[in-house]
């Protein structure tokens, strides 16, 4: 069996990387983004990254929000940094941020949380660490909808955060109040979505995206090689 000059050279496996080696826009990109609404965006600043190291998912969750500039890869990095400046907030910082809510009446606020079921009380406490309160009240759409996850492991994203200093239980106050949530990452996948639109893409395209979607650079493979590439993904039972 013969082999192309190509397949016998050394292939760099290596994620792309964010800035200089990564994907020009291209048609599969645009076609990408009009089918799912899922655009590839920059990583958010150093300057910004470093205040938040430890937590590498938060920026990495956040460059994959949609954008209404899709195709603005400065606009993607301005909306990162604004979004991680203005809500984004460490523990330390928890009575300055309980302070916002109760003088704006609500806030939004980037960080992670977890619910529990208080049996005594038949009621759900949602677990804010960046209010350092696991008695904040959540919405029941918030539970029907990522109440798997959130019971469990929790997740990162963003909370619409209410006060009501008027709702308490037996002369206790619990003004805090999760009113929506988005997640940084799906929590739960559609596949359906995919498959229905498979057929839009064509062979090739479909497994660059593939490829794209791990971190790789399809542009810098052979056939060959992005097959043996997604064959690791296969599971071994």
């Amino acid at each position: 069996m013969e082999t192309t000059e190509n397949e016998n050279q050394p292939q760099d496996v290596r994620p792309a990387a964010h800035g200089t080696d990564e994907l020009p826009p291209n048609g599969l990109d645009q076609k990408n983004t009009s089918e799912f609404g899922r655009p590839r965006h920059p990583k958010a600043s150093d300057k910004v990254e470093r205040g938040i190291q430890g937590i590498p998912s938060l920026c990495d969750g956040i460059s994959g929000q949609p954008l209404r500039q899709a195709d603005d890869p400065v606009a993607g990095q301005a909306k990162i940094d604004r979004i991680l400046t203005e809500h984004y907030a460490e523990s330390a910082k928890k009575e300055l941020i309980k302070s916002r809510i109760k003088e704006k009446g609500q806030y939004t606020l980037l960080g992670q949380f977890s619910v529990r079921l208080d049996q005594s009380r038949d009621h759900y406490w949602a677990d804010v660490p960046a209010l350092g309160d696991n008695t904040v009240r959540v919405a029941p759409k918030i539970l029907e909808q990522f109440g798997d996850v959130l019971l469990t492991s929790g997740a990162w994203g963003t909370m619409e955060i209410e006060y009501d200093g008027s709702y308490e239980i037996k002369g206790k106050k619990f003004p805090f109040y999760v009113r929506g949530f988005t997640p940084l990452q799906y929590t739960r996948l559609d596949i359906d979505d995919f498959v229905a639109k498979r057929p839009l893409f064509s062979d090739s395209e479909w497994v660059d995206l593939l490829i794209q979607s791990i971190g790789f650079n399809p542009m810098k493979f052979n056939h060959r090689v992005k097959m043996l590439m997604l064959l690791r993904l296969v599971a071994i039972r």
